[in-house]
């Protein structure tokens, strides 16, 4: 064998461990690519929970919303305070689960929740007061999706059992 021939043989080896290394990257990069959206997702859903944390913990914060929802003007200037921060934090994560979802980070599968929780939420009295008044705080594109999802919410978006054309009562059954 002539040295032409083992240098040609050694360029192709090394052509061919090239193409090796790039698929073995490209696998990784996938992988990588698929535990961030997963990582991603997960921390999404924290911070959904921990925007709804205090709701469920305080019976009083709880009380607040449910009111909020059936008529925000009915509450005191510091009720509505708390009611937008409570609103504005929780759709804050929504808006976050719907911009990681339209940039490929957040599986579609999980955006059912959302796409029924906020027209049952928003398309309440209260609901479609405070987001008239506070939608300036998102996004125009996140602004777009949640009116499209008002205008034609899903069978499944209830907020509570809250129907708005029934007189609230504070009495418990």
């Amino acid at each position: 064998m002539n040295w032409d021939a083992i240098g040609a043989t050694a360029e192709m080896l090394a052509a061919f461990g090239v193409i090796v290394s790039l698929l073995y990257l490209a696998r990784q990069t996938r992988k990588n690519t698929s535990e961030l959206a997963r990582s991603n997702s997960r921390q999404t859903y924290a911070d959904h929970a921990t925007a709804l944390r205090p709701m469920v913990e305080s019976a009083e914060l709880c009380d607040l919303v449910v009111r909020g929802q059936l008529s925000r003007d009915d509450l005191d200037v510091s009720e509505q305070y708390r009611f937008d921060l409570v609103m504005g934090n929780w759709l804050q994560a929504v808006e976050q689960a719907f911009a990681d979802n339209r940039d490929g980070n957040f599986p579609s599968e999980f955006m059912h929740s959302h796409y029924n929780n906020v027209p049952a939420y928003l398309n309440t009295p209260g609901g479609t007061s405070w987001w008239n008044a506070r939608k300036v705080w998102f996004s125009k594109a996140f602004q777009q999706e949640v009116e499209k999802l008002m205008s034609n919410p899903s069978p499944d978006a209830n907020f509570a059992g809250i129907n708005p054309h029934v007189e609230s009562t504070n009495e418990k059954p």
